[in-house]
């Protein structure tokens, strides 16, 4: 699990919230898509919705990472 500093924090519970919202098909699993961090940003109250789906992208992106690295182990 990655450090986050505490102000982040809630960007961190957000992703968490967001990773139910992935495809998965034949085993491969999608991306968070860019509509559910909106609907998501639009309820929460979130202001800077640009901000927000940068970080997302962000931990996104290390989390793709790390299931490759996985699935390359096996």
């Amino acid at each position: 699990m990655p450090e986050v500093p505490e102000e982040l924090d809630w960007v961190y519970r957000a992703f968490h919230e967001l990773d139910g919202s992935r495809q998965i098909a034949a085993g491969i699993v999608g991306r968070i898509p860019f509509e559910a961090a909106a609907g998501y940003a639009d309820r929460m109250g979130i202001a800077d919705f640009t901000a927000f789906w940068r970080l997302i992208r962000a931990l996104d992106a290390k989390y793709m990472e790390h299931l490759r690295e996985e699935r390359e182990k096996k």
